[in-house]
């Protein structure tokens, strides 16, 4: 699932949370955030949490992040064969 708001990133974080049966409180706890932080993050109420935070939620339910070119607006996308860096 492609992650562009904070509210995607909520969603995907509860039902992981949920899934590996764990509460909030104690979610929060392992993590080392504020249950009200990670109750507000769930619920897409919380716009600017640190990256740092983001990255120890993720660690905490197995998930990782992954950056992946898409292309800017209004430029065109390189073919494959370009976009590939060449080594000799």
């Amino acid at each position: 699932m492609p992650i562009v708001t904070t509210r995607t990133l909520g969603v995907m974080l509860r039902e992981r949370r949920e899934h590996a049966g764990l509460n909030v409180q104690t979610a929060a706890t392992r993590a080392g955030v504020g249950r009200r932080l990670l109750l507000e993050l769930e619920a897409g109420k919380r716009p600017n949490v640190s990256f740092a935070t983001v990255l120890r939620l993720l660690s905490l339910f197995g998930l990782e992040l992954e950056i992946r070119a898409r292309g800017l607006p209004g430029t065109v996308p390189a073919s494959p064969a370009r976009a590939t860096p060449t080594t000799r």
